[in-house]
């Protein structure tokens, strides 16, 4: 006999499980999962149509959900056995036979969570500091669910690394990528949708500024998940994007401009040189290939490359190359702080 059971989480969020230990045939669709299945686990997990035989402790230990899930009164009569690839029901006394839990969840993002409990039937890479995007996703999601907050949060310090909301600590950030490592482009999207799943605003303003950068049809249609659903961005920050895009590009102009239509530095040793430099340099920024520009540089990036397209000899002395340097930098930061009212995000008075 199956128990359907509705709870609440954390934040009004439904919990749709069915708990069943009492015997009931196992369905003949459904098959072991090849990582998860422990013959003598005592908790059966069925997702899609696959079944996880792990253990209740860690899940009580960490999750008050399933907590609750595992402490409602189970009928003593027959168990429900799970499935070896046949019909199977038979009676078993006592405790020895599995609790099953039907949910809701895809099986692929199943195994995503029951990862950070149990070792699977291979080893996994030790000290995993960069985590797959398709794991950290579910984790966080699945986290977020059953409230494991030690999971949710250790994911999301991880994505806070990259995803910053103060200046210094981007340009410290561990890569110059602008996603983190093992990250696809497309994988913005999904790190928006955690941002707004789990409340992390600070993420927000450069996970919408990297999703600006996106193909229009990226944007509009997102991916596909690893279960096959669609990760999309809602309407509201498709929107916002949208805009991004443009502040990006006249972010871009409006640095070049700046930071090229100043001269010379004041400590200048070679100013006629330099100036010549500096005429060139402007005149790529007016130049009519504006694609091209925006092609080589973004207002965040360096803008060393342009400097060396143009000063292919090194005539710029050394304080006016300072001097552009320091300038970009100010004028960097000014553009990342304006990105939260940009981008349309509250942001909190200091």
């Amino acid at each position: 006999m199956l128990q359907q059971v509705m709870m609440e989480a954390k934040g009004g969020h439904e919990i749709l499980a069915q708990v069943n230990s009492i015997g009931v045939q196992t369905e003949p669709s459904l098959r072991h999962d090849d990582e998860f299945w422990f013959d003598r686990g005592n908790l059966v997990l069925v997702a899609s149509n696959l079944e996880f035989r792990v253990w209740k402790a860690p899940l009580i230990k960490h999750s008050p959900v399933f907590r609750d899930m595992l402490s409602l009164p189970q009928d003593a009569g027959s168990t429900r056995m799970p499935s070896n690839g046949a019909f199977a029901s038979r009676t078993v006394t006592g405790s020895a036979a599995p609790a099953v839990v039907h949910l809701s969840d895809p099986s692929e993002d199943l195994r995503h969570f029951l990862r950070a409990f149990f070792p699977g039937k291979t080893l996994r890479p030790m000290g995993r500091l960069d985590p797959p995007y398709e794991e950290l996703a579910a984790q966080i999601r699945l986290g977020h669910k059953y409230e494991v907050d030690q999971m949710v949060q250790r994911n999301l310090d991880y994505l806070k690394q990259y995803y910053v909301d103060e200046y210094f600590a981007w340009i410290d950030a561990p890569t110059i990528d602008l996603e983190p490592r093992g990250f696809e482009e497309k994988h913005t999207i999904g790190v928006v949708n955690l941002a707004r799943l789990t409340g992390t605003d600070s993420i927000l303003s450069t996970a919408l500024m990297h999703a600006s950068l996106l193909d229009p049809a990226l944007i509009a249609e997102g991916f596909q998940r690893e279960d096959g659903s669609r990760e999309m961005l809602s309407m509201d920050d498709i929107g916002r994007v949208s805009c991004g895009k443009q502040d990006h590009i006249k972010g871009t102009i409006w640095s070049l401009h700046r930071l090229f239509a100043r001269g010379v530095s004041e400590g200048c040793v070679h100013p006629t040189r330099c100036e010549n430099i500096m005429q060139k340099l402007q005149d790529r920024v007016m130049s009519d290939d504006i694609d091209q520009t925006l092609g080589e540089y973004d207002w965040w990036g360096s803008v060393e490359p342009i400097i060396s397209r143009e000063d292919k000899e090194r005539e710029l002395c050394w304080s006016c190359y300072n001097s552009i340097i320091n300038t970009w930098e100010d004028l960097v930061k000014t553009l990342f702080d304006r990105l939260p009212s940009q981008l349309g995000l509250q942001v909190e008075e200091a």
